[in-house]
């Protein structure tokens, strides 16, 4: 036995020097013109905890602006246009926060800044991204903006686009998706005693079990406005979900997948692999409680832990997720950007495609 342990170990190391460190790359300045350059060379060491999720998962496309300064945050695959869009910022507000365009071959189109309704340039936190119709849902801390999809289109590389609309709703505002005409749109909650302490939506299963944060979800009109039907919007862009579910501690995404499952990203440290929780369709049946938003009685299904059919280790500093043409799932990390290359265990700078129902 202390033989087959001691070659297991062995083996392990030299696999490891083989492989060796990736050589990183970052460039020394900021800049909104974006190009489509590697930042990460070289094999990354093997990872134990990611020997299941690389054997369904493949590399896609190198993430635009990376060696720029630019840090990714959301990812969404727009099936209507075959393009994904992707959402980010930069650190300290050193350059405005902007949009991603890629074809469906995963070549960079072009990349655009915002302008406030106000006339500036918006350098907010861009999270979370979604299409529906011509509306492009781009979520920040406390607000999600609206875009046309075809001024995007139109707009020139390292040009700027108009933000037309801001959404408030009564939750905080990390991350945005659009699935089978709903839009979905998440707060985030830190497992820490401040962020608990701090929750304002906090909820409680028969079981006993906690939530304490939870995402909202509206179903679309393509007549609406800016998509929201119109008994769901006030006049200040208030809006009122027609239903919620509970979500875990640190989503950073979600999307649904074909069979109705939600799916749900949780990062971690830069030392430890981030999270993908699936949970079956809650939202089959009776609702678990009914909740007041605005005066309006909505109901809440809870993602409990009996809900739960799949918890999966995938690299760390993980953000959004977005359900590809073919069943699969596209993820980003943020692990290749400026702030978090040389911090992260398995710095990445390429989006992954994941066969997550192969799991």
């Amino acid at each position: 036995m202390l033989s087959k342990i001691f070659t297991f170990i062995t083996t392990i190391i030299f696999a490891l020097s083989i492989y060796g460190a990736p050589t990183l790359t970052v460039g020394t300045e900021t800049s909104t013109k974006l190009t489509q350059t590697e930042v990460v060379s070289g094999k990354l060491p093997i990872d134990l905890q990611l020997c299941e999720f690389n054997k369904h998962s493949e590399e896609g496309f190198v993430i635009p602006g990376l060696y720029e300064g630019f840090i990714p945050q959301g990812i969404f695959y727009n099936e209507e246009n075959d393009i994904f869009l992707i959402s980010g910022y930069y650190k300290d507000k050193v350059q405005p926060s902007r949009v991603i365009v890629v074809d469906g071959e995963g070549n960079f189109v072009k990349s655009v800044g915002c302008i406030s309704r106000k006339g500036n340039k918006a350098y907010g936190h861009f999270g979370g991204i979604a299409v529906y119709k011509d509306n492009v849902y781009v979520a920040t801390t406390g607000v999600t903006h609206v875009l046309s999809l075809s001024e995007i289109m139109a707009a020139e590389d390292d040009g700027y686009v108009l933000i037309l609309e801001e959404l408030y709703t009564d939750t905080t505002c990390s991350y945005v998706n659009v699935c089978d005409g709903v839009l979905y749109i998440g707060e985030f909650t830190d497992k820490t005693a401040d962020d608990i302490k701090g929750a304002t939506n906090i909820y409680t299963s028969k079981w006993g079990e906690k939530f304490y944060s939870r995402c909202n979800a509206f179903i679309l009109d393509e007549n609406g406005v800016y998509g929201i039907k119109a008994d769901k919007i006030d006049e200040e862009g208030n809006l009122t979900p027609d239903f919620a579910v509970t979500t875990p501690f640190k989503v950073q995404g979600m999307t649904r997948l074909n069979d109705g499952s939600f799916v749900f990203t949780a990062s971690s440290t830069a030392i430890t692999n981030s999270r993908v929780y699936k949970y079956r369709d809650v939202t089959k049946g009776e609702a678990d409680e009914i909740i007041k938003v605005n005066d309006t009685e909505v109901p809440l299904y809870y993602c409990d832990m009996f809900d739960k059919t799949g918890s999966y280790r995938v690299p760390t500093y993980l953000e959004e997720i977005t359900l590809y043409k073919d069943g699969s799932v596209y993820i980003i990390t943020e692990s290749a950007a400026a702030p978090y290359i040389n911090q992260s265990k398995n710095p990445i700078d390429n989006v992954l495609k994941w066969d997550i129902d192969a799991m």
